[in-house]
């Protein structure tokens, strides 16, 4: 009767380490699984946001540059426009998708360069009037049409003091091209950029015409983020999503970049079955061995 308990009791041991293994082994690996699929995710869109973020400051760093040459041609010639034209005709050809107008305009506000066939007030401009204050200043982002724009005024100094300043018109349209390579994440994934009002100053790669219309809210992005950037949130679509933000200082800026959970969950899924059949297999590898190690403790009885 006791070597029959101590059959029964070493049997029922070995079935029940088959079931632990194959369960432990299931619910580490489905753990593991889910943890890589997300941290992947995330870290993805990290390079690809960097990558984005370094691009754009790329571009206005360059708008920028070319202001500041003018700015500083004028500043030695003392607002005389004879040479200076000459530079500004050549930025103009090198960058003439990026700049709609270029104006050169002194302290009386008198224009020095360019054509202002819109007949625009300078006075109540608010960019020229910080320039000539002596500040950098970039102006709202505005639609007209199909082109996204932005006004910038920087000042031109001589001796210390603002003699005038460049004030230029610079088409936004590039930063959708930065944007398109947010498909490399995956079909469920976009980049877009808000101002800070959340309104959309790139278009939307699931919204037609979002620019200037679109607006998402760039508060709870920010806030669910800086929570956890490993914890979903509803995005404009009211669509379940992880993201991440950087923050452009031209223009108060915010590039966002979401990737969509319920895709994430059918990775899982498949992750699931997968691990699903390792653990049936490891089960039956566990019951093979002990029935071996079973028979040959009890072959003789």
């Amino acid at each position: 009767m006791l070597e029959k308990i101590n059959k029964k009791f070493v049997y029922g041991l070995i079935v029940i380490l088959a079931a632990v293994t194959a369960f432990g082994t299931s619910f580490f690996y489905k753990s593991i699984s889910e943890e890589q699929i997300l941290d992947t995710t995330t870290k993805t869109l990290y390079t690809i946001g960097k990558d984005q973020e370094n691009r754009i400051l790329e571009f206005y760093d360059n708008v920028l540059y070319n202001l500041n040459l003018i700015a500083q041609g004028y500043s030695i010639s003392g607002m005389k426009c004879d040479n200076v034209n000459r530079i500004i005709e050549y930025i103009n050809f090198k960058n003439r998708d990026i700049f709609i107008d270029i104006y050169v305009i002194d302290n009386d506000l008198n224009l020095i360069y360019g054509n202002n066939y819109a007949q625009e007030n300078f006075e109540d401009n608010e960019c020229i009037k910080r320039a000539l204050d002596g500040e950098l200043t970039f102006g709202q982002i505005l639609k007209i049409k199909n082109t996204i724009y932005t006004d910038v005024a920087i000042p031109v100094y001589r001796d210390k003091k603002a003699i005038g300043a460049i004030y230029a018109k610079v088409d936004l349209t590039y930063l959708n091209d930065i944007m398109a390579n947010s498909k490399l994440i995956g079909e469920d994934a976009e980049s877009f950029m808000l101002d800070n009002e959340g309104i959309f100053v790139t278009e939307s790669r699931f919204i037609p015409n979002a620019v200037g219309k679109q607006s998402a809210n760039i508060g709870k992005i920010k806030s669910s983020i800086d929570y956890s950037n490993k914890i979903p949130y509803k995005n404009y679509r009211d669509e379940e999503v992880y993201g991440i933000y950087f923050t452009i200082p031209y223009n108060e800026l915010t590039l966002v970049l979401e990737h969509s959970n319920l895709n994430m969950n059918e990775k899982h899924k498949e992750q699931i079955e997968k691990i699903g059949q390792l653990a049936a297999l490891i089960e039956v590898l566990v019951l093979a061995i002990s029935k071996v190690v079973y028979e040959k403790l009890y072959k003789n009885e």
